[in-house]
């Protein structure tokens, strides 16, 4: 597998059995907004680029007759362009509950929201600029937002009630998203054109499976598959007692974080200087002394298991005894309330480089917060509905949900093969199946480096034992980039992704 260079820059969206395929059909309630598009210009570096945005629905259900929920989406297609050359993405983030606003409107739309130095808003109220790495300049764009997201809703609930429910589970969710492609394929004449899906987090694990499902069951061959920051396998995220590999696929992530607030053990020479040989220190070490160490418990000597916390304190720059109180696993949450308390700051779980104020300073371990992401939320919700009013021409009355927690409360675990809870919840045999079926499937993963919600080296365990065939294993490139679970965020960052995905996509054999 190629493993991209870690990207060293200056300097998420979270984490339905139902019949067998969802079917498509034309009506649309008469309530709904019409859809609509308007024409644009992109400024680039190298030129200026006409393209048409349509922002609108797409009917999907469990009958070809009596569709029963509206998909909202919005498209940005390059105006003389030859389909049949210019790929098109299909783009969703995860939650489950998330809309695509996130990766719409911070990394791979035309339009960006204003980001500061640190990664974080721009102070209140949200604006909108020219994206210079919009990834249009080498593909097309569909923003996807699934049912109970968005605009998007169930029609019979088309008030966002748990009518939504009949979409809100694992393989029903995958067989609408399905639905939708395929009637956008067709009523756009998109077939001719390279098909590219892509979804961050919990929309990794969608691409994941999408890999298999689309081309297997639906027939609708991809030339690639793009995840970022994605949850992969639950198994890895399901922190207990008697599990090991959560703990240990975290912990370099941790060190790297700890090294940006001058707090860790990698000795990089400064805190933007996170790269691939210090990292190896950690990784070595939490798959090599760690791992040992978390599985003989009680039997480890006791001098080495003291040995042992202090390795782990310099690493994470905590103390031995807060390594010895969680008999060495430290969780997120506890990283993040350890690591500055003596400041009276909470580090970000979603991006371990930043830190703010502790809401709860007083109370004893992490109660929850986090100054990387909470109010990164709100930003993106104030930018979507006036861009989508002003800018595109779509108005309705709806409310837009960025991040619906009633979808997530709601969602149905079970991958419908199986009664299977969350924590055995899994997509990469499907990633291995798909790429397997179709040889030419190209695949990244992406991820920031101080992500501790998605870690960046679970996926590179996760690659590293999947047992690719010799011949596929350069067809899947893993990127690390300065940054947290929204990496893009960061300009840098945003920066050397979309120069790497254009490199991807002319190697899927299109030109950008």
């Amino acid at each position: 597998m190629a493993r991209a260079s870690v990207a060293v820059v200056v300097l998420w969206a979270l984490l339905l059995a139902a019949p067998a395929g969802f079917a498509e059909d034309e009506a649309a309630p008469s309530d709904l907004p019409e859809t609509v598009t308007t024409e644009h210009v992109l400024t680039l570096a190298d030129g200026e680029l006409a393209y048409g945005a349509t922002a609108g629905f797409l009917p999907v259900g469990p009958e070809s007759d009596a569709p029963d929920a509206d998909i909202f989406y919005v498209s940005y297609v390059v105006r003389g362009a030859e389909a049949a050359e210019r790929p098109i993405s299909f783009v969703f983030n995860g939650g489950p509950g998330a809309a695509s606003v996130y990766l719409h409107l911070g990394a791979l739309g035309p339009r960006r929201l204003v980001m500061g130095e640190d990664g974080l808003p721009a102070p209140p109220p949200a604006r909108l600029e020219n994206n210079p790495h919009s990834w249009l300049a080498f593909t097309d764009l569909v923003f996807i937002d699934p049912v109970g997201t968005g605009y998007s809703r169930s029609r019979r609930n088309s008030g966002g009630g748990n009518g939504g429910n009949a979409y809100w589970g694992v393989e029903k969710d995958l067989e609408s998203l399905a639905a939708f492609i395929r009637l956008y394929l067709t009523r756009h004449d998109r077939w001719d054109s390279p098909k590219v899906i892509v979804g961050e987090s919990y929309g990794g694990f969608r691409v994941a499976r999408l890999a298999d499902s689309l081309q297997s069951a639906h027939l609708i061959p991809l030339n690639g598959a793009i995840m970022v920051s994605p949850a992969l396998e639950f198994a890895l995220q399901h922190r207990a007692r008697f599990t090991l590999l959560p703990w240990i696929v975290t912990f370099p992530a941790m060190a790297a974080s700890a090294e940006t607030h001058g707090r860790g053990g990698l000795g990089a020479p400064d805190s933007v200087d996170v790269g691939p040989e210090a990292l190896a220190q950690a990784e070595e070490f939490a798959r090599g002394a760690m791992l040992r160490g978390l599985a003989l418990g009680d039997a480890l000597a006791e001098a080495e298991r003291q040995a042992l916390y202090a390795d782990m304190a310099g690493f994470l720059g905590l103390s031995p005894a807060d390594i010895a109180d969680n008999r060495g696993r430290i969780s997120p949450g506890d990283f993040s309330k350890l690591l500055l308390e003596d400041e009276g700051r909470l580090v970000g779980r979603y991006d371990g480089s930043v830190s703010g104020f502790d809401p709860y300073p007083g109370r004893p371990g992490f109660a929850g917060g986090d100054p990387s992401f909470d109010f990164l939320l709100t930003a993106f919700a104030d930018a979507i509905v006036p861009y989508l009013g002003e800018s595109l021409g779509f108005e309705t009355d709806r409310a837009y949900e960025s991040l619906s927690r009633q979808v997530n409360r709601n969602w149905e675990w079970s991958d419908g093969e199986r009664d299977s809870p969350f924590e055995t919840l899994g997509s990469i045999d499907a990633l291995y199946y798909g790429m397997v079926i179709n040889p030419t499937l190209q695949v990244v993963i992406a991820h920031g480096l101080f992500d501790l919600i998605t870690p960046y080296f679970a996926s590179h365990y996760l690659v590293d034992t999947m047992g690719l065939p010799p011949a596929l294993q350069e067809n899947l490139q893993l990127f690390d980039y300065y940054g947290g679970h929204m990496f893009y965020s960061h300009d840098d960052s945003l920066a050397a992704f979309t120069e790497d995905l254009r490199a991807v996509y002319q190697g899927m054999g299109v030109r950008p």
